[in-house]
């Protein structure tokens, strides 16, 4: 093959021809010689196939030089950085494989680590939802009474126009019911919309929804000049409200089931691929041995015929 002579198994003279693992078992390497033969020998397949046949150089052993061996302290390192490579940095323990180089953990320890910052992840995913909720209320209170401002500018400043829910829920009470107070909790998103002047100012009230819906300026009719009382006691504005209260709450559980099972499908998704590869590493051990095994059958076999 390639111009060298093909020799089978046990036609090569043990004494003067050898392969590049017999030259290691024997101290020595090939340092640049160049091969005199090829070695062909086949070995049955672990499934039961036919068997598989396999090539290997055969060097002169008289051309071959002796090996390099290492010193005891590059010995010394090279089994501790193999060592770290197999200890668990959560756990401490030395496994019998070599960990990820990504994370160095087990796969006991890393299951855990990836349960720890799903849970962290839903947690703040949750806190978020819960301050979107609280937010779009008190963005909704602050839109409401602008509207309602702007109807009748010149209506008496109500205890219901200086509160804003606070993110628990309740209403932050303004003593000074009448005068505007900047201390009012307004989403931060928002605050282009808190007032500057005092609230019963119907210029920047009425400044501040048209900011809000610009066709607020075309409204005519009786419906621009209903008196405050009607507008507070309107059944359609109160089931609106509950409606857009009703919309947000599904919005938000909907999201937090969205966030859940996407958790889920993670979680399930890395325990999946950990498996696979653990079945990977040992399914890879037991066909080293196997081969091992053959080599070394093999090699028996030979050196009695």
């Amino acid at each position: 093959m390639n111009g060298l002579p093909a020799l089978a198994w046990g036609r090569a003279d043990r004494g003067e021809l050898a392969t590049v693992r017999q030259l290691r078992e024997l101290g020595l390497r090939p340092a640049g010689a160049q091969p005199v033969a090829v070695l062909v020998f086949g070995h049955r397949q672990p499934d039961g196939l036919r068997p598989a046949i396999e090539y290997a150089s055969l060097y002169r052993i008289a051309e071959a030089a002796p090996k390099r061996t290492a010193t005891p302290a590059q010995r010394q390192a090279i089994e501790k950085a193999l060592a770290a490579r197999r200890t668990c940095r959560d756990c401490g323990q030395e496994q019998d494989y070599y960990l990820p180089t990504s994370e160095r953990r087990c796969w006991p320890c890393s299951e855990a680590a990836d349960a720890r910052g799903h849970d962290g992840d839903q947690a703040e995913r949750g806190a978020v939802d819960v301050v979107g909720d609280d937010e779009s209320d008190g963005w909704w209170r602050v839109v409401h009474d602008a509207a309602m401002r702007a109807e009748d500018p010149h209506r008496a400043v109500t205890e219901h126009d200086v509160t804003v829910p606070d993110a628990t829920g309740a209403d932050l009470d303004d003593p000074g019911a009448g005068e505007a107070d900047g201390s009012v909790s307004v989403p931060a998103q928002r605050t282009e919309l808190r007032a500057t002047a005092p609230v019963d100012n119907g210029a920047e009230a009425a400044r501040d929804a048209r900011k809000l819906d610009p066709l607020d300026e075309k409204k005519k009719g009786p419906e621009a000049t209903a008196e405050p009382s009607r507008i507070e006691d309107d059944p359609a504005a109160s089931a609106r409200e509950e409606t857009a209260r009703a919309v947000g709450q599904a919005r938000c559980a909907l999201t937090r089931l969205a966030h859940h099972h996407t958790a889920a499908d993670l979680a399930g998704a890395e325990r999946a691929r950990a498996g696979r590869l653990s079945q990977w590493h040992a399914d890879d051990r037991a066909a080293e041995q196997r081969q091992r095994a053959a080599e070394d059958t093999d090699e028996l076999e030979g050196s009695l015929r």
